[in-house]
């Protein structure tokens, strides 16, 4: 049993980056943050780790060849 592939959503940061992030704000200090008006740097920090807003470019890299990568 497995998948075909995977489906994500991508956000554009302030400066440019595309981070994998389903919704376009995010909850932290006790207000929501627009991702698109946050640097990558800040949106880490808010999120606490760079392991809940991963680069597009990064998560790519973990997607084998023989499966789909689908992108909203």
């Amino acid at each position: 049993m497995g998948a075909d592939g995977i489906e994500c959503d991508i956000r554009v940061t302030q400066d440019g980056k595309l981070v994998i992030q389903h919704d376009p704000v995010i909850f932290a200090n006790k207000r929501y943050h627009w991702v698109h008006r946050l640097a990558y740097a800040k949106l880490v920090e808010l999120a606490g780790s760079e392991d809940y807003v991963p680069l597009l470019v990064d998560v790519a890299k973990l997607i084998p060849d023989d499966k789909l990568f689908f992108i909203e």
